[in-house]
């Protein structure tokens, strides 16, 4: 059996780009066109490389949550008390959601919105990922309430799904205006909640 030939493109590099056009142009309104255009490539090494459209999609959204989510969620495990992990991780948020160089809001956010109503397998996807962040916000306060960190009394189930709203809220505002110090303002408000 041969070997087809090598790819002549750098798929990470393609799949960067494909991130960037769908993060700002949204699923349903990015055209085959705008993406291989973006790509460098033609729509036979789009198909061979990535699937179709929503396949290319869905390994753009894991592509983001490698680069950025777990850049986030990283803080969640640092070596600091608890309070200053929640702390990092909604700052490591504002600096996402205010680089200039990307697009506006969270690919995530703006995808689960987006998606709403037109696809329920995606829906039901997004809807795990935004569950695994609750769930390791929920992890960390655990740690810190045994660390004695948070009092018992402490509803952190309840204080989980605060944080997590709170970032995914300042992902939609990010999207919706530019105001960077608005949403360095939640972050800190957010923080004095605790």
């Amino acid at each position: 059996m041969t070997r087809g030939r090598p790819r002549a493109f750098d798929t990470e590099q393609a799949l960067e780009n494909a991130m960037l056009v769908f993060w700002r142009n949204g699923y349903q309104t990015t055209s085959l066109d705008e993406l291989t255009a973006a790509m460098g490539i033609t729509r036979p090494s789009m198909y061979a490389a990535f699937g179709d459209k929503e396949q290319l999609f869905l390994k753009a959204i894991e592509h983001y949550r490698q680069q950025f989510s777990a850049r986030i969620g990283s803080a969640l495990s640092e070596d600091i008390d608890t309070k200053a992990a929640i702390a990092l991780m909604l700052q490591r948020t504002v600096e996402i959601l205010t680089d200039s160089a990307l697009p506006r809001g969270c690919f995530l956010v703006n995808s689960t919105l987006e998606c709403c109503g037109w696809s329920d397998s995606l829906q039901r996807r997004f809807a795990e990922y935004h569950a695994l962040t609750e769930a390791a916000i929920y992890d960390r306060l655990r740690q810190g309430q045994l660390k004695g960190e948070l009092s018992e009394e402490v509803d952190i189930r309840s204080l989980a799904q605060f944080y997590n709203g709170v970032s995914q809220g300042m992902a939609v505002l990010a999207k919706a205006q530019t105001n960077p110090v608005a949403i360095r303002n939640i972050a800190d408000t957010a923080m004095r909640v605790w």
